[in-house]
């Protein structure tokens, strides 16, 4: 070395040192890429597994009583996934579903978030239960809009559209009706309130 006054000088073993390192340096970038590989693989894997999980247990909700729904509901709010990939599986299930699956739908909707961030798909999954004639699922979906997250005004308005001729017509079911009426006292204008 220049500086210190010594001599250095290359040995065998200092290039097969070198050779050794630059090869474990390709085989670690080959690594490194096929471990990418494998894990979008599994990502892919595990987002249809999520899909198929999700589908299936709003089948069993579907098929199932009223008084599972909730308890489904939550089980699919527990899945491993983020919020968002978890809400989209969700709301593709949807248009296949009937009341009990909707219901247990906006049940997992409203567990995986705090605030209002799936309000609208709550609504979407709820508002075809809201219009059904079956007394016992529209209490169960009017009891639902009465949380925090479905709170935002958009969402008011267009229930408050829904649940007004079901208070005032005669023809209403009564169980239907006083549901109604307790929803939209709690959301409604003060002229609505006094319906």
């Amino acid at each position: 070395d220049a500086c210190t006054g010594t001599s250095r000088s290359i040995t065998d073993s200092d290039l097969t040192t070198n050779t050794v390192k630059h090869l474990m340096r390709q085989q670690s970038s080959s690594r490194l890429l096929s471990l990418t590989c494998i894990l979008l693989l599994g990502s892919v894997a595990t987002a249809q597994d999520l899909d198929a999980t999700v589908r299936d247990m709003l089948q069993r909700a579907d098929k199932g009583p009223l008084s599972q729904v909730w308890q489904i509901g939550r089980q699919i709010s527990d899945l491993k996934g983020n919020e968002e990939r978890l809400a989209s599986a969700i709301q593709y299930q949807l248009r296949s579903l009937k009341l009990n699956g909707r219901l247990a739908a906006a049940t997992a909707l409203q567990e995986i978030t705090d605030g209002t961030q799936f309000g609208k798909e709550i609504f979407t999954a709820l508002k075809p239960v809201i219009q059904s004639k079956n007394p016992e699922s529209v209490r169960a979906a009017l009891a639902m809009t009465k949380r925090d997250t479905f709170c935002n005004s958009r969402n008011k308005r267009e229930l408050r559209a829904l649940v007004k001729p079901m208070v005032v017509s005669d023809l209403t079911d009564p169980v239907i009706r006083v549901a109604s009426a307790r929803t939209l006292w709690q959301i409604g204008t003060n002229e609505q309130q006094r319906l």
